[in-house]
């Protein structure tokens, strides 16, 4: 999306959201800008001795043990 203008995101955003209901999209960004396209947010964040997971919805994270 990035090599896209905000009006070719926004009509490839509204596309996966309208005729992919049914479906889990997972976009990885490196800039803002798509917030509002999205339900939940996952972030990853570096941390002494492993990056870490941060969720908007963290209920719904499925638990991960190191190794698996």
């Amino acid at each position: 999306l990035a090599a896209l203008g905000e009006a070719g995101q926004a009509a490839i955003m509204d596309l996966l959201r309208d005729d992919l209901t049914e479906t889990t999209v997972i976009s990885v960004a490196q800039h803002g800008g798509l917030e509002r396209f999205h339900d939940r947010t996952v972030t990853l964040i570096k941390a002494d001795g492993g990056a870490r997971l941060q969720s908007s919805a963290p209920h719904l994270l499925a638990a991960v043990r190191p190794g698996e």
